[in-house]
This record gives C-alpha cells, structure tokens and sequence, in this order.
C-alpha cells in the first residue's frame, strides 16, 4: 500500500459523500480510510451502506457511539434538544446490519503505508473518541496522549477543520470533515475536506483536498430526507 484517502465526519451527508467519493476515485488510492462519526445525519442509512459496500475502513467515533445508543440530554437548551431528536431519529434509520457493521468499527488502526512509513488512526485521541487534538493541545497533553507511538503520521478527527502539526518527528493530521465542515464563525460552509497522503516516493507527501457541494442540491436532499428539524439545520451553514 501506497496512497491512502483519509475522510472523517461524514455526518449522515451522503451528498458530500458522493462528491468526495468522486473526486478520490480519480486519484487511484489503494485503499480509503474514515476516522469517524458517519451516521449522525439526514442519511445514516444510505452512508453506511455505501462504506459497506466500497469497504471503507472505519474508526469508532463519539457520534457513532451516540447513535447506536440515543440518549436524552437533561436540557432545557432548544439546539441540544433539536439534535438529541436527530441522533433518535438517525438511530431508528439503522437497520440491524447497519449497526453490526458500526459496532465493529475500531476504536484505533495502524496502517503500514510503506516499508518505512506508519499510520495511525483514531478519532479524538488514541485513547479516546472524546479527546480533543487540535492547534492549541499543550505538548505535555500530546506527551500523554503519545507516549510509546512511534508511527510517522497520526490522524484524528473530530474537530471538523483541517489540522497539521509537528510534534516530535510525528506529523499529527486531521482531514477536516466530510459531511459538517466548521468555520471559524461557526458557520458550515459547502465544502468538504480530506487528505490524500502518498509514501510512493520514498517520503510521505501530505495533500489536504477540498470539494466544493452544490448548494442547490444539498439543501433539497436535506429538505426530502425527513430528518426532524431540517430548516433549522440549514439555516446553520453559510446560506
């Protein structure tokens, strides 16, 4: 193995997945590689079933937890009550074989991307979903999560943005996200993110691609999905 797609955060956004899948599939990866959080969307169904079918490895995340076991938050937050309504809906989407397919996602996976070059895979921190990498982790917080990894690149998820840094000779990596980009202001825009990472000559080349969802054709698959509170989550991204 050579070339390696990473994608994360799918969301439950098939259209963004679709656009992406496109745009790998022209790039003549050996293998692609999702660190979580897949089915959290307007279609939980339809995603898994197509990282089913293209045997797309992938890692557990908080969200994919969340859904193979919806729970109420004790809130009186309308936002948080609006998503706790979408995790039970995305939850009751998923046929028996979608959650037998989820609940044998790994919590972290090593890959040898060359006889040289190590990967490895996780959504938060190799020792949990919940754990946050991004530009701001002390070093002594990655000393903890790091400690014994020995491996080239390690990518994360769950922050939604793209992420490059250094620590020790270790380059730690998030994609972005597929399915639920995050701006600055909060904002999603119509973009989704991943990473294209090639060891074919004899170094590791780190590629962060970006696709752009037509606007008119996300909002109207959102809208006929029946996901609850569909206008409210549109009104969340950059219209």
């Amino acid at each position: 193995m050579n070339k390696v797609a990473i994608i994360s955060d799918i969301q439950g956004n098939l259209t963004a997945l679709k656009y992406v899948l496109k745009e790998i599939d022209s790039e003549s990866v050996d293998q692609i590689i999702c660190l979580g959080d897949v089915a959290s969307g307007a279609y939980p169904h339809e995603v898994v079933t197509l990282l089913r079918q293209r045997d797309i490895k992938t890692i557990k995340g908080n969200m994919d937890d969340a859904i193979l076991n919806p729970r109420r938050h004790d809130t009186t937050d309308p936002d948080i009550e609006r998503y706790d309504d979408i995790d039970q809906w995305c939850s009751e989407q998923l046929t028996d074989a979608d959650k037998a397919f989820m609940r044998n996602f790994a919590p972290l996976l090593r890959v040898q991307l060359d006889m040289q070059h190590q990967l490895v895979c996780f959504h938060g921190s190799p020792y949990s979903y919940n754990d946050v990498i991004d530009e701001t982790t002390p070093d002594d917080i990655l000393r903890q999560y790091f400690e014994g990894y020995h491996e080239d690149v390690m990518l994360t998820g769950h922050i939604h943005h793209p992420l490059m840094r250094i620590y020790k000779e270790m380059a730690i990596v998030c994609p972005g996200s597929v399915g639920l980009p995050r701006r600055r202001d909060g904002k999603h825009p119509f973009l989704a993110d991943y990473v294209l990472i090639d060891g074919r000559e004899q170094h590791i080349t780190i590629q962060f691609r970006q696709v752009d969802i037509p606007k008119d054709e996300f909002k109207k698959d959102i809208l006929n999905s029946g996901m609850p509170h569909s206008n409210w989550f549109l009104s969340l991204w950059d219209v």
